[in-house]
């Protein structure tokens, strides 16, 4: 391996079988090596171990000289155990995975959440109900919604500092930016291929109605959408996901109500893709105009007590407020 200055090398993954002795050697051997090439740490020479002031936990060396704060590797043992089929109790895996990812919910830990749930689904063996596909979709929005929050907040701060003659922290601003942007991109990404390896290219989702897979096309095509707000992120290939999974669930929810919340959520989302990220907004407001007239129209029966209706009244406020709003800017 090519070393830089400065640089400390962590020996990690030791071969089960090396002799116990024969591993403080080979670290010792590697100090060494990094003595002669004069790399320090923390400006000190590294000294040799021994096993008196030695401990190797999860595979990091923890002494005086190597201070690890966290042993993540021990938690994501924990966590790894903690979704592993459990054939002792008797409520089983699922039950436990989908209550405490309410519990995470509850507590606001929307990473945990999402971890939870894809441990079910991968081990459920049908398709999942409206309700946990629910789940999951909040579990993905607000982890989503924390990093498009944190974007726009720092544009602000951007913004603001550009409008100076000779900003200090505006460049420290630019790269924090280039951080948060990437972690974006990372997360939604990762929901895209989990979404693709785990339910789209599954067998099981041709057992899905057009509702259940528009769910599905909704989600992968609100990731795209979301990269392409993000200006450093943003490219054609991103655009034409987002145009196509869009439209592959409008071909679907051609025959459900326009009072369906998820057809709704879908005309809601690409009316916005529409709009803010390919600037048609003359196809953006006639989708909106046409969908309000329509559920106008035919919501008049509906029991606005039930869940799946509050849900539809909800996206159509939404759907009002930004055709409003678009109309005023016009």
């Amino acid at each position: 391996n090519e070393l830089g200055k400065n640089n400390i090398i962590f020996i990690n993954d030791i071969n089960s079988i090396t002799k116990y002795e024969e591993f403080f050697e080979i670290i010792n051997n590697s100090i060494n090596v990094v003595n002669k090439m004069d790399i320090k740490y923390n400006g000190k020479i590294i000294q040799p171990i021994s096993e008196k002031e030695t401990i190797v936990m999860g595979g990091k060396i923890i002494d005086n000289y190597f201070n690890v704060d966290e042993d993540s590797n021990n938690i994501k043992e924990l966590y790894e155990n903690f979704i592993k089929d459990d054939n002792k109790k008797s409520s089983g895996t699922y039950d436990k995975l989908v209550y405490t990812s309410l519990l995470a919910e509850q507590c606001s830990l929307y990473e945990d959440m999402y971890y939870f749930l894809k441990g079910f689904i991968k081990n459920k063996k049908d398709i999942l109900t409206y309700e946990e596909r629910k789940l999951f979709s909040c579990s993905y929005k607000n982890i989503i919604s924390n990093y498009r929050s944190a974007i726009r907040t720092i544009i602000a701060y951007e913004n603001k500092e550009k409008k100076k003659e000779n900003s200090t922290v505006l460049i420290y601003i630019k790269e924090y930016k280039k951080i948060v942007e990437n972690l974006l991109n990372e997360k939604c990404m990762g929901i895209i291929k989990f979404l693709n390896e785990n339910i789209i290219n599954t067998d099981n989702f041709i057992k899905y109605d057009a509702e259940g897979k528009t769910f599905f096309y909704k989600m992968i095509g609100n990731q795209y959408r979301y990269l392409c707000e993000v200006e450093s992120l943003k490219s054609n290939y991103y655009i034409n996901q987002a145009n196509k999974y869009y439209n592959e669930g409008l071909q679907l929810v051609n025959t459900l109500p326009i009072y369906n919340p998820v057809k709704l959520g879908l005309i809601l989302n690409y009316s916005l893709f529409n709009y803010e990220i390919i600037n048609d907004k003359k196809k953006a407001m006639e989708l909106s105009k046409s969908t309000i007239e329509k559920f106008e129209k035919e919501s008049t029966h509906l029991d606005e007590e039930e869940d799946e209706v509050k849900d539809a009244f909800s996206i159509f406020n939404r759907l009002e407020i930004n055709y409003e709003m678009w109309e005023s800017e016009e």
